[in-house]
Parts: C-alpha cells; sequence; structure tokens
C-alpha cells in the first residue's frame, strides 16, 4: 500500500504544483518586448518612423505583474481560510484565467495589457502561496519535502518553457508572434481550473475549521483513486 500512497501523492503534486503555471507567465513577456509586432502595437513612433519601446512602457507592463502578485499573496490569507484550500485554487485560478484572456485579446492598448498582467498576477501571487501550502496539508509526512521542492522546479522548467515558446514564434510577423505564448497560459489556468474540481479538500483545514466529522468521513471511498489519495493524506497527520 505503501507503493500506491506515494504514486498517489506524486501524482497530485504534478498537477497541483502545476508549477510551470507561475514561472512561465514570469518569463514569458521578456520575449514579447522585443517582438516586432508588440512593438508596433504598445510602442510609440520615433522621429525615425520606427515604432519603439520606451523604457517607461516595458516597466509598466512587466511592474505590473509584480504589484499583482503582492496583492494577490495577501489576499489569498483570506480566501485559503474561508473558502478553503481547494475553493481558494479555484477562485485564483479563475482570476488569473481571465487576465491572460484580457491580455491575449488586446489589440492596441497598452492599458488593457497592463491591466491583464494585474489580474493575472492577481492569481499567480495567490496560487504561489496557496499551492504550497496545499501539497505541505495533504502530502504523506515522508513526502512532504520532495513534493514541495518538487513545485520549486515546475517554475524554473516554466521559464525555461517561455523561453523556448518565445524563440518559436519570435519570427512570426503577425500578432501570433506574442498571442501564442501569451494565450498558451489559458492552457495551464484551465487545466488547474478544472483539475481542482475532482481533489478533495484539505483534512487538515476541515480539522482546523470544526469541520471533524467531516474530515474523518473523508477516508470513506467515494471514488476510483480518490480513497488511497485519502488515506494517505491521513497518515500524514500521524
Amino acid at each position: 500500500m505503501a507503493k500506491v500512497s506515494n504514486r498517489n501523492a506524486i501524482q497530485l503534486a504534478i498537477f497541483v504544483a502545476f508549477g510551470f503555471l507561475f514561472g512561465y507567465d514570469i518569463g514569458v513577456i521578456s520575449g514579447c518586448l522585443i517582438m516586432p509586432d508588440f512593438i508596433r502595437r504598445f510602442g510609440e513612433l520615433g522621429p525615425d518612423g520606427e515604432y519603439f519601446l520606451s523604457s517607461s512602457r516595458q516597466s509598466i507592463i512587466t511592474s505590473l505583474l509584480s504589484a499583482g502578485t503582492f496583492v494577490g499573496a495577501l489576499a489569498q490569507a483570506f480566501t485559503s481560510d474561508r473558502f478553503g484550500r481547494r475553493g481558494s485554487i479555484l477562485i485564483w485560478s479563475g482570476i488569473f484565467t481571465a487576465g491572460v484572456a484580457v491580455q491575449t485579446g488586446t489589440e492596441y492598448s497598452i492599458v488593457q495589457m497592463t491591466i491583464g498582467r494585474f489580474i493575472a498576477g492577481l492569481g499567480v501571487g495567490a496560487l504561489s502561496a496557496i499551492v504550497p501550502l496545499y501539497n505541505g496539508e495533504t502530502a504523506p509526512k515522508a513526502l512532504r519535502g520532495t513534493l514541495l521542492v518538487l513545485y520549486q522546479l515546475q517554475i524554473i522548467v516554466g521559464i525555461f518553457l517561455s523561453y523556448i515558446i518565445d524563440l518559436a514564434t519570435h519570427k512570426i510577423p503577425s500578432s501570433a508572434s506574442w498571442r501564442v505564448p501569451v494565450g498558451l497560459q489559458l492552457v495551464w489556468g484551465t487545466i488547474m481550473l478544472s483539475g481542482i474540481l475532482f481533489l478533495p479538500e484539505s483534512p487538515r483545514h476541515l480539522l482546523g475549521t470544526g469541520r471533524r466529522e467531516e474530515a474523518c468521513t473523508a477516508r470513506r471511498p467515494t471514488r476510483p483513486g480518490v480513497a488511497v489519495f485519502r488515506q494517505w493524506t491521513f497518515s500524514g497527520f500521524s
């Protein structure tokens, strides 16, 4: 049973620590800033008749994500306690996906692009705090450290993946050069948004909110795969 439990724990962590979502969002914009179509749409027309992105515009595009992550990281403290870890991941995944949709649908408005970056940043900051918390509360104690390290590893993989995709699309002579790498985040967000619906709430959160009966009955088999998850979840408290 230990081998089965470990496998299910790792599978859960790989899904929940869809960490390259966070790393990808951080890294993808750096490649977009030097793409000709992106510069033409969101830059300024210089005296020589060429479009360019001023340092102020570059900084506002990049920094709004960080501003959003700061606010999101603080706000998740309230949602994770009020709505639970699972519900909070669902909420912030939806906010992140909405922010990416705003960015992808932008035509020429730098205001819309920066607002989209800020909204996506809210989700990135919140999920960056909730996901390790959820992993730590549900993973078996023997694997807890390993699974949290996996989260950080996936962030680095996401940064690397964003650079590869930027490199592959930067020569496309249309808005697809930057819409494709930015829009791919909709896939990552949708996977988290839908996948969390099939995962249970953290038993530690249930116990902490006085829902002991609900936490205890979580060990009962209800769906294939979830029963095993619930068994190794409770083993983490021992």
